[in-house]
């Protein structure tokens, strides 16, 4: 299952989810693949494209408190450090 495409911040939620853990996924489209994939194991996941949004407006939506943080880029992407915002 693929993820909407080329957003700058995606929320997917799992209402059955066994826990109340929350992830923050700093990505690339590929990782749009790979997040239904982890929704086991969290009750919200939160994907953030920082090439479609500044980064200093990513506070105004993520909190930072007691989530996980996983960094999911292409060595291209992380290469052209231009695309990042």
């Amino acid at each position: 299952m693929y993820l909407s495409g080329a957003v700058p911040l995606l929320v997917i939620e799992n209402p059955t989810a066994a826990t109340d853990r929350e992830l923050v996924i700093f990505r690339d489209s590929f990782a749009s693949s790979l997040a239904p994939l982890l929704l086991e194991g969290y009750a919200k996941i939160t994907l953030i494209d920082i090439r479609y949004i500044n980064s200093s407006l990513i506070g105004n939506y993520i909190s930072f408190s007691n989530q996980d943080v996983l960094f999911l880029y292409n060595t291209l992407i992380l290469n052209s450090s231009e695309m990042l915002k």
